[in-house]
């Protein structure tokens, strides 16, 4: 038994070299994250991100790949809810905008259940914010970024070590 805890601990020492396709330690500082790792597959890591609105460019960069008017900063009313201050988002069908706040990352909305705006226009934007966000860190880092667009419509990414 004990030869098999040392083995264990060998293994642990010695990250799998999939690991160079992991967003680099300062990415995962600064985004929120889930991380499913595999230790017997030294292939990919995958990584949940749900990102906080915080980045103005990767905000407006979203945006202008989904071709959606360029968020203007300023304080709209919800059906709800009063005085919202923030970048404000016009997706298309929505009957009442998304207000992103750069300063706490929150995102606030009212869909009334999906009848004033599908959720899913939101996840596509916000995907595409995580990606932006995402590539403007490594970049400034001298890494280079890739992405993928898989079959059921989410993005992987690569970042080089």
């Amino acid at each position: 038994m004990k030869a098999q805890g040392n083995r264990h601990k060998a293994k642990a020492q010695t990250p799998p070299l999939a690991f160079c396709l992991l967003p680099p330690a300062f990415l995962l500082r600064l985004l929120p994250f889930r991380l499913s790792h595999n230790p017997t597959t030294a292939v990919s890591e995958s990584a949940t991100i749900h990102p906080q609105f915080r980045n103005e460019a990767a905000i407006l960069a979203a945006a202008a790949e989904l071709e959606l008017p360029v968020p203007v900063r300023g304080t709209v009313d919800l059906f709800q809810t009063k005085g919202h201050s923030g970048l404000i988002l016009k997706l298309p069908g929505w009957r009442y905008p998304v207000v992103l706040n750069t300063t706490t990352g929150a995102a606030a909305m009212d869909t009334y259940n999906g009848k004033w705006g599908q959720p899913q226009d939101l996840l596509k934007f916000q995907q595409l914010y995580g990606f932006h966000a995402a590539k403007a860190l490594a970049l400034r880092q001298g890494k280079t970024v890739t992405r993928k667009v898989k079959a059921d419509g989410t993005l992987q990414l690569i970042v080089s070590c």
